[in-house]
């Protein structure tokens, strides 16, 4: 969570036609920019941008040639952000378009998203990047500890969307290579899908820090430390549950409801059951049960 540093936020002032930053009445940058943007609740960010010779645009009304702005972030000493075009050792600190993203940076996030060459980057609010340009970068939950990152390729005329996932860190915790992601914060784990671009890998299981923990071919149902929950179709569809080294039991069934303390509904065609995953004890109940049994453990 970003902390509010009380009067040490600089202010945006204006002398001329240019902008600068100043703090309690003393100058910190002085005015140089054609336009900015305040410095975000921490006080270390800002952005700020100067038109531009080399970009310009024609207005399609009056065929006038303008100059595009050109943005840049900077800290408290004008040092401008560099983003690394990886796996390029390129780098650049000018932005020719932010207008999809400017005020990103002013969330309470400690993290904020930069466009560049139509792919977006993950960066902290120190300015250091945190991940290589993805199609998109969005929170993985409400706790924006974990970011989902997306490619996008094209199969049979259909946008297939590729996810992985990162942490605030920059940390890769599952490459960007899965059809669905999903966290466990109970448990701590992280389990995905690999059933993408009509291709059959294994799905698998994560820690936090993005250590491989458990796989199968099988699609992974639900995943908790050291318990896990993958499907079977035939010779009937069931649900199979496994510890670390072995297969459990299983519970025949055709839909997967995980609720809360490793308990899951189980349907069977007009069988509804409520089931421990931990012991395998299993309660048949009613429709209107469950429904109320839901609620209550997804609470």
């Amino acid at each position: 969570m970003a902390i509010c540093l009380s009067g040490q936020v600089p202010e945006l002032y204006r002398t001329g036609n240019k902008w600068g930053y100043r703090l309690r009445g003393e100058v910190l940058i002085t005015p140089q920019y054609d336009t900015a943007f305040p410095f975000d609740r921490t006080g270390r960010i800002a952005m700020a941008g100067i038109r531009s010779a080399a970009l310009t645009e024609v207005n399609p009304l009056t065929g006038e040639e303008r100059p595009l702005m050109e943005y840049s972030f900077i800290n408290r000493d004008n040092a401008r952000l560099s983003l690394k075009l990886l796996p390029s050792p390129d780098s650049v600190s000018l932005f020719p378009s932010q207008q999809e993203l400017s005020l990103g940076y002013l969330s309470a996030s400690p993290v904020f998203k930069v466009l560049y060459g139509q792919k977006v980057w993950l960066f902290n609010k120190q300015g250091k990047q945190l991940s290589a340009g993805f199609d998109d970068i969005y929170p993985a939950g409400a706790e924006n500890r974990f970011f989902i990152t997306e490619t996008y390729s094209e199969l049979d005329k259909e946008v297939v969307r590729v996810k992985g996932l990162i942490d605030t860190s920059g940390r890769t915790i599952v490459s960007c290579e899965k059809k669905h992601i999903r966290i466990n914060t109970e448990d701590s784990v992280v389990y995905a899908c690999s059933a993408i671009f009509n291709r059959r890998l294994s799905d698998e299981v994560f820690d936090y820090k993005g250590t491989l923990v458990y796989s199968n071919k099988h699609h992974i149902e639900f995943a908790a430390k050291g318990l896990y929950v993958y499907t079977l179709y035939e010779p009937k569809e069931a649900f199979v549950v496994a510890g670390n080294s072995k297969d459990l039991y299983r519970i025949e069934g055709q839909h997967f409801c995980n609720l809360k303390h490793k308990k899951a509904l189980i349907v069977d065609r007009d069988s509804w059951l409520l089931v421990n995953l931990q012991t395998g004890k299993k309660q048949k109940v009613n429709k209107e049960a469950c429904l109320a049994l839901a609620c209550k453990f997804m609470e």
